[in-house]
């Protein structure tokens, strides 16, 4: 009899060690569950920044090639006018040219009228 109260008791022993046991390892994986939504928020942020960063990304990608469409366009522009200006250039050379030769023309007849 005093055998089996000594299992009993050592059964009983082992029972309490047992729950206590389980009672550290429910704390832990309670902690361990939070640590883990704690770290889905976290996730979920980071994962929203990513999406904002992205999508700011583009934007300026976006506004980048607009810019740089409006550089080319204004580039083109540009050599145009210049194109333009000095075609200006010569007509007014060419036109300074033929008056100072007519000029030289009349002052030729005129100094031939005058002798």
């Amino acid at each position: 009899k005093i055998e089996l109260e000594r299992k009993f008791e050592h059964f009983q022993y082992e029972i309490e060690k047992a729950n206590r046991t389980m009672k550290e390892a429910d704390k832990k994986n309670e902690r361990l569950r939070n640590e883990i939504q704690e770290l889905k928020l976290v996730d979920d942020s980071v994962h929203q920044q990513l999406k904002d960063l992205y999508a700011e990304r583009d934007e300026l990608r976006k506004n980048f090639e607009k810019s740089e469409t409006l550089c080319n366009t204004y580039r083109t522009k540009i050599a145009q006018m210049n194109a333009k200006y000095q075609q200006l250039q010569l007509r007014f050379q060419t036109i300074q040219h033929n008056n100072n030769n007519s000029n030289n023309t009349n002052n030729i007849a005129n100094n031939n009228n005058n002798n």
